[in-house]
């Protein structure tokens, strides 16, 4: 069996520190990129987030939870169908003006049993969690 001798023991004390400071170097730029992105992307609040956002808020105005339905989806066809079919635009614009150029949930609460009024829709902003606005029906 031959035997290392000093040079050698010593080049690859020196390879091993090499590669040691290069991994880090590497690792650390890599970890850098991803807080990088991180940093980019805003966390955007989940539907289950706004839900309990939302049912918080009609718990204050003192609905029941229990007695109603909830509706909420990731495009707002509930709400955009409503536009289309109402003139809330057109005829109350203070309702709708706090949603213009912001993205949001609309998330409609209807009792279960039919009647006239007692609906109400809540509006999340998708990135801080505030509540934007509310909405009563009759």
């Amino acid at each position: 069996m031959k035997m290392l001798s000093e040079i050698d023991k010593n080049y690859i004390k020196l390879m091993t520190i090499a590669f040691v400071i290069v991994s880090v170097i590497i690792f650390s730029t890599l970890g850098c990129f991803s807080l990088d992105n991180q940093r980019g992307k805003k966390k955007m609040i989940t539907k289950k987030m706004a839900i309990d956002i939302a049912d918080k808020k009609i718990k204050e105005l003192n609905y029941d939870i229990q007695t109603m339905e909830i509706y909420l989806d990731d495009g707002n066809s509930k709400w955009n169908n409503y536009l289309l079919a109402s003139h809330i635009e057109k005829d109350q614009p203070e309702l709708v003006i706090p949603l213009k150029n912001r993205i949001y949930w609309a998330i409609y609460y209807a009792p279960r049993l039919h009647q006239y009024g007692g609906d109400l829709w809540v509006f999340v902003d998708k990135e801080t969690g505030v509540i934007i606005t509310v909405i009563q029906g009759e």
